[in-house]
């Protein structure tokens, strides 16, 4: 018979080593280390692992636990300074666990770090977590046991407003750092309430609070400490008859913050001084607010405090369970104090449910940080507390309230955060980790987590929340072993519902999760899977599971080789439509260093061995930038210092090997003589017969008929060659399998083998 052709020239089906090499398709591998198939047709070396960025931390740096790495974005550069600028920014925030602190390092949109730039701990090197909306970056205590008890949750972020108008900033009590420019504030994510609040009437007899407006007892506590940004107080005045429709009678008062403009406190209820009169029916009545505060310092009202409310009941008749009804709102940032509806769009200035913030006169007691403002109220209004805010003021903790709190995991999705098992103060007032809780946030209220929204899932079953992740309207909730798909769609948390409950798809850290155009990408033990939003699919069903330690490539050995503690990572490079994943993310194991890589545009796995350096921690995957410029970056701790390294899936000079399938050429029944193997490649460097081949099913590619083939392959100064590769005589084979290995950069196009076939049946 005539000599025919076997031609190779598609690879990009990637490594299949679950099925016989004998058995994998014709653009299959059964074994690669070290190289790529991204580029259909192409086969080619990979580069050395991940290349270096030009920025990184400049002091020590260490790593607790995992996932320290994470993106956030801002209208304003972030400089730790009070210069504004508003060119807008995506800032790197980095968990540093140095010696006995748990610290965030955070890089600017312009490359420059600030070290130590917010404290979660000041005590103790704890794992951190973060998450973020609106521009602010939350951080908090990520331990899976109890948090430290110095752990604090922390809130970062720009602001630039000027409060409490017609008071010139540095005067009080207006905030001189926010004024202007404004600048970065970093403070606890706690929504505390005030803890002053008196109110005086001149009709009568509560005389605490008066209109002598420069009375240095109208800006104190009633014990002779001034308020000190930690509340107000307030005076009713004169009445109006038939002017309005409250009624005769004593009304007791309370008293909230505001936060970010739409966040608010539990309520202040005072003990003493804390009713006004009313003396006549139907009538109005007016009065004054004060307000103290230094400009800046421990005594100055919070820069995230926006305003506040003062709440009302009857006195008499009123009772625990009777709701505190709105009497005002009161703006700290534009001039007002509001005595109708909230939603009510403000009026003019001449109106007389509006005024300006006036600052204390001078002389008098030299209250020099004080002001106030002139209200007139018309008649009782139908908002209460529970009402603005859709919880009860009497809830035990509405945020993260002290310190020894945090959360292992976060998530923000349909304008809430998600926290996985949160330590955090619960309904009966204590405060420990809930590992079977998932804790969430009001809607766009970020820091507001009431202790009554929570969802149970899987309550001691031996498990605790390690990750948490959205898409598609679903949160996906990851305890070790188990996976719960929650429907959260609904605006309403009354219609959501655990929509499934998958058994060996649980995680064992955040790390091992990410989020990308496609769906979450998840892995452990297993495998590697991707939630679409409707199914999950097991995207390693090509990949041999069986947990044979000699076999590298085994996707349970990859996992388990590093020891018991099982940390693997998961990155997605957008550029390059690919997941990465890492052996291991914490420090030892002679194996922590190696790879698979999954490209979406092939539907292929390529197995890289030392893609990462064995033995050294590494933190979560992040992607920094946009468009062409968006890189994959992990940061890799070596000798306490941290380098961010970026992915560039170029190829390069490594240790790399090939081995095809175990090709019989369309019929296992023959026998074939093998003539000539021609492979058309190109490369930088040469090598000296690096083909070897086995045969018939043998994997032996030194004995039991194996061997070298003869020819080399030259450094063709990357432009395209042909080599051919031969032996002393013609192979005699039922099937014939190739091995190539380098340690330079190829580039293999295809590969041809000449052969014919005999009549000769197998024996």
């Amino acid at each position: 018979m005539p000599k025919r052709r076997w031609k190779i020239d598609r690879f990009e089906g990637g490594l299949n080593n679950v099925s016989d090499p004998r058995d994998v398709a014709d653009n299959e591998v059964a074994y690669s280390s070290r190289f790529m198939v991204d580029k259909t047709g192409k086969l080619r070396t990979s580069a050395a692992g991940m290349t270096a960025t030009s920025s990184s931390p400049t002091g020590a740096e260490e790593v607790t636990g995992a996932g320290q790495l994470a993106v956030w974005h801002s209208d304003y550069l972030f400089n730790a300074g009070s210069t504004a600028d508003t060119s807008g920014s995506s800032n790197i925030a980095f968990g540093n666990s140095t010696g006995a602190t748990a610290k965030v390092d955070i890089r600017g949109g312009t490359g420059t770090w600030n070290d130590n730039a917010v404290t979660v701990n000041g005590s103790s090197a704890v794992e951190m977590n973060f998450y973020s909306a609106d521009g602010v970056l939350r951080s908090g205590d990520a331990t899976t046991s109890d948090c430290h008890a110095s752990s604090r949750p922390q809130w970062t972020g720009y602001i630039q407003r000027d409060t409490f108008d017609n008071i010139d900033p540095g005067n009080g009590p207006t905030n001189a750092d926010i004024d202007g420019d404004g600048t970065w504030v970093t403070t606890t994510t706690t929504l505390s309430p005030p803890t002053i609040l008196l109110v005086g009437d001149t009709l009568g007899s509560h005389d605490e609070i008066d209109n002598d407006l420069d009375r240095e007892e109208n800006y104190q506590n009633g014990a002779g400490t001034r308020l000190n940004g930690n509340g107000f107080n307030l005076l009713k005045s004169s009445e109006y008859k038939s002017q309005g429709t409250w009624q005769s009678g004593d009304y007791k008062i309370a008293s909230s913050f505001i936060y970010d403009n739409n966040q608010e406190s539990l309520l202040y209820v005072p003990t003493s001084n804390n009713v006004f009169t009313i003396s006549n029916d139907n009538i109005a009545f007016n009065g004054f607010v004060y307000v103290h505060g230094e400009d800046t310092g421990a005594n100055a009202y919070s820069p995230r405090i926006t305003g506040g409310r003062i709440y009302y009941k009857s006195d008499s008749t009123g009772s625990a369970s009777t709701p505190w009804k709105l009497l005002m709102h009161i703006n700290m940032v534009h001039d007002g104090v509001l005595t109708v509806s909230p939603d009510t769009a403000f009026v003019t200035q001449e109106a007389s449910d509006y005024s300006e913030w006036t600052p204390t006169p001078a002389g008098g007691d030299n209250i020099y940080e004080g002001g106030y403002i002139y209200y007139v109220h018309f008649g009782p209004l139908l908002d209460t507390y529970e009402s603005l805010n859709g919880f009860s003021p009497g809830l035990k903790s509405i945020s993260f309230d002290a310190n020894g709190q945090g959360w292992v995991d976060s998530v923000v999705a349909n304008r809430r955060v998600f926290l996985a098992a949160p330590t955090h103060t619960n309904m009966d007032g204590d405060a420990h980790k809930n590992h079977d809780r998932i804790l969430y946030s009001e809607v766009g209220k970020f820091d507001t987590f009431p202790n009554i929204n929570y969802l149970d899932i899987g309550i001691d079953d031996g498990e605790s929340f390690t990750a948490v992740d959205s898409f598609a309207d679903r949160i996906l909730a990851f305890k070790q072993r188990t996976l719960y798909i929650i429907n959260v769609a609904s605006g309403s948390d009354t219609n959501w519902y655990l929509e499934s409950q998958h058994s060996g798809y649980g995680v064992h850290g955040t790390p091992a999760t990410v989020r990308t155009p496609l769906g979450i990408a998840f892995v452990n033990t297993s495998g590697c899977f991707v939630f679409d939003g409707s199914k999950i699919t097991d995207l390693t069903k090509k990949l041999t599971k069986l947990g044979t330690s000699a076999d590298l490539d085994d996707w349970v050995t990859f996992i388990t080789n590093n020891g018991s503690s099982y940390t693997p990572s998961i990155g997605w490079s957008n550029k390059n439509q690919q997941l990465i994943v890492m052996s291991s993310v914490t420090a030892g194991g002679s194996y922590s260093g190696n790879a698979f890589i999954y490209d979406f545009n092939t539907g292929s796995w390529t197995f890289h061995l030392d893609f990462f350096t064995d033995g050294d921690t590494y933190t979560n995957f992040i992607n920094y930038g946009t468009g062409a410029s968006e890189d994959m970056i992990v940061g890799q701790v070596t000798s306490s210092a941290l380098d961010l390294k970026k992915y560039v899936p170029a190829s390069g000079s490594v240790v790399a090997e090939l081995q095809t399938k175990d090709i019989d050429f369309g019929d296992p029944s023959l026998i074939k003589k093998i003539y000539n193997v021609y492979v058309t490649y190109r490369s930088d460097g040469a090598e000296t017969t690096p083909f070897t081949y086995a045969v018939d099913g043998t994997n032996n590619f030194s004995g039991a008929g194996g061997g070298t083939f003869t020819g080399n392959l030259i450094d063709t100064s990357n432009v395209w060659d042909i080599a051919t590769l031969t032996t002393t005589t013609p192979i005699s084979c039922q099937s014939l399998q190739i091995k190539f290995a380098t340690t330079g950069t190829f580039e293999f196009n295809d590969m041809a083998i000449e052969y014919r076939p005999l009549y000769k049946r197998v024996s």
